[in-house]
């Protein structure tokens, strides 16, 4: 579960967010289970566009196109 990094998401830097979403992406979807989220709560003052990218980001990544279920 997670990882995409709270921290990160208080500054709108929209190339860091995707390339993190993408990374969590990548390093936990195979073989099944991932849960996307952050690495931790998302706090008061966030901007709300950060939070937009990251789930704009994810939109392109959260099929499993190679899951196969028994």
């Amino acid at each position: 579960m997670g990882n995409v990094m709270s921290s990160m998401l208080q500054e709108v830097n929209e190339d860091k967010i995707r390339e993190s979403v993408r990374y969590c992406c990548e390093s936990a979807k195979p073989g099944g289970g991932y849960i996307f989220s952050t690495s931790n709560c998302l706090f008061a003052g966030m901007p709300l566009e950060s939070y937009h990218v990251m789930l704009d980001e994810y939109e392109k990544y959260k099929i499993y196109d190679d899951f196969k279920a028994d």
